[in-house]
């Protein structure tokens, strides 16, 4: 899919009015907008955990940050390969939380590539739900 700035805001809106409990941003930019801020900032205070891709541009995320992986406390999820290094297409940095190993099929643990960072694997869980 696609959409702006506008429509992260409303979803992640909509997300904190029915109460979930982690939001996976699979998507982002390297636009930096306070209104998307303010609005992960709004899902945070509500106790939602918020996740999001890193990026796949190679590039040093520390340097080149990218939204809404870049705001404070959000898990900003990298990929690994099957050697347990980071995958060259993707983003890297001091300020990236965890890496997910993403197969040759494009999945993780079996789910589809589209949620490769989704928590779907138990480290991360352990990760995004511990006190």
């Amino acid at each position: 899919g696609s959409g702006g700035t506008y429509d992260a805001i409303r979803a992640i809106d909509y997300a904190i009015a029915r109460g979930v409990q982690v939001i996976n941003a699979s998507w982002g930019g390297t636009s930096y907008s306070q209104l998307l801020g303010e609005a992960v900032q709004r899902a945070m205070d509500a106790g939602i955990t918020f996740v999001a891709a890193s990026g796949n541009s190679a590039a040093n995320f520390d340097v080149n940050p990218n939204f809404p992986a870049s705001f404070p406390h959000v898990i900003s999820v990298a990929a690994s390969d099957s050697s347990d290094s980071l995958a060259s297409y993707s983003n890297f940095g001091s300020s990236v939380t965890i890496a997910a190993l993403r197969n040759s099929f494009g999945h993780l643990n079996g789910f589809p590539s589209s949620c490769w960072n989704c928590c779907a694997d138990e480290e991360c869980k352990a990760l995004a739900f511990s006190d």
